[in-house]
């Protein structure tokens, strides 16, 4: 993947980025600095043990501490008061096309009605509790991933890598993805505490997924022509951000300050460095540089926010994309023998998600006589509406579904207990809010869902079901830290 290839040397320098746009994302830049010099002043500390080592002169030793060009993406957030840059993991917290949890609707703690068309690249944990079409509610715990992204993930690969790959095998390995899900509810005496065993008895289910399309992830190999164009529009930026360079590396505040910094800081015992270094930091930001040198990091500041609009073009591009995969689940039925089903899964839409759902489920293993292979067939759709600012509040979404189960026989549990007059049709609806808790890859998904009967209670009544849940994708970590 070509992303961002001809990011200049001069950009890097002045906006303290790599490569990949915003491996170093500034959205509050006192914290930006705050972290930047934790790294650094590990290095200053080492160089100072080099220096003594190598006896080298106080001049020389402070020399070696900071410098323009080594240091520029630090002095640069000190004088800029404010600098909105967009962080990679905002690429994961703006999409709401990820299936995390359980969309079965068979185990107890199920909060989704609909199976989404996308799935983490790398791992997701969810736990939910509440009930859909089963009479109990409990606490279901999915594991979601994919098995070669999460290799690639544990080599120390970067976000925008993660599904880079030039090996036909593996780009395949790829679009498959699986997902376990354990009904903590299960296998518990009366009274009892539930707990996450993970063992056969609370196994609920396991899936296998393959995505057959999925052109919503930025870093799919098919969005790899935009980036690259993408890539090819800062030559203004290079300009501007060689100017800036030039002008703080000529301005005689920023110069004098280097060389009170430099002194100070090669004077500082080892047990003092980081207060050092960081009121070093502090004072620049108070410098009176000249009109000419201040006027130039805010043009290249400029110039970078319209590099950023146009990432934005990008990414809007992106999410209008398609999804398509196949779904394949394992589930050990609470109402009946063990079965899978068989999903299709379909996905349009930009800002605004349309999402549906056509499978069928099927007795597998010691079906009882007198029973019907089929145990169901099921239709849904469901529409996410995402709003709020990934950068402030946070990305929510709200979400409207609605389901139909058909039953064509009566069920029987895999004991060879019957239940009469259970076949029939169920509607379902639901609503749900899919709250971010900021800073983190972790989401709470509320949700209420509507149904006409359950799958025990043939009666006609509405039955009213509150679920919650707690959702982390490892996908959203690694592009915050990993990108």
């Amino acid at each position: 993947m070509k992303h961002f290839n001809r990011l200049p040397l001069a950009l890097a320098a002045v906006l303290g980025v790599s490569a990949h746009l915003g491996a170093q994302p500034i959205t509050d830049p006192a914290k930006h600095l705050a972290s930047s010099l934790d790294g650094r002043i590990q290095q200053i500390r080492a160089l100072k043990a080099q220096a003594r080592n190598r006896a080298l002169t106080p001049d020389e030793t402070a020399s070696a501490t900071i410098g323009l060009q080594r240091d520029i993406d630090r002095i640069y957030l000190s004088l800029i008061p404010r600098v909105s840059l967009k962080a990679l993991q905002e690429l994961e917290e703006r999409r709401a096309d990820k299936q995390v949890g359980d969309a079965t609707g068979t185990a107890a703690g199920s909060t989704s009605l609909v199976s989404k068309g996308g799935t983490p690249a790398i791992l997701a944990i969810a736990v939910e509790n509440g009930a859909l079409t089963q009479d109990i509610s409990g606490t279901t715990v999915t594991f979601r991933g994919t098995p070669a992204s999460l290799v690639k993930a544990a080599q120390n690969t970067g976000y925008f890598d993660t599904l880079k790959t030039n090996d036909t095998a593996v780009a395949v390995l790829q679009k498959l993805s699986f997902a376990v899900s354990f009904d903590t509810s299960r296998g518990l005496a009366d009274g009892a505490q539930p707990v996450l065993t993970a063992d056969r008895g609370q196994l609920a289910g396991a899936s296998l997924r393959v995505t057959a399309i999925d052109n919503k992830d930025p870093r799919a190999a098919v969005n790899d022509g935009r980036w690259n164009r993408f890539s090819f529009t800062q030559e203004n930026l290079d300009q501007a951000a060689l100017t800036a360079f030039k002008a703080l590396s000529v301005d005689p505040a920023v110069v004098a300050w280097l060389g009170t910094a430099q002194q100070a800081i090669a004077a500082a015992p080892d047990d003092q460095v980081d207060a050092v270094v960081r009121t070093q930091f502090q004072m620049l930001a108070n410098l009176e540089i000249s009109p000419a040198a201040r006027g130039a990091v805010i043009e290249a500041g400029k110039e970078f926010e319209g590099l950023l609009k146009r990432r934005a073009d990008v990414l809007d591009d992106i999410a209008g994309g398609g999804q398509l995969l196949f779904d394949v689940a394992y589930q050990t039925q609470l109402t009946g023998p063990t079965s899978a089903n068989i999903k299709v899964v379909g996905s349009v839409g930009r800002s605004i998600l349309l999402t549906g759902n056509a499978s069928a489920t099927l007795y597998i293993g010691d079906v009882p006589a007198n029973t019907d292979t089929l145990r169901d067939v099921q239709g849904a759709v469901q529409l996410d509406v995402p709003f709020g600012n990934p950068e402030t509040i946070g990305r929510y979404v709200f979400t409207l579904a609605t389901k139909v189960q058909h039953m064509p026989d009566d069920l029987t549990a895999g004991d060879g207990t019957f239940f009469p007059n259970t076949k029939g049709t169920i509607w379902l609806g639901q609503a749900k809010l899919t709250i971010p808790i900021r800073g983190s890859a972790a989401k709470v998904p509320l949700s209420v869902t509507l149904a006409n009967r359950t799958e025990l209670i043939a009666e006609k009544k509405v039955f009213l079901r509150a679920q919650v849940g707690f959702s982390y994708d490892l996908d959203a970590v690694l592009a915050r830290f990993k990108p």
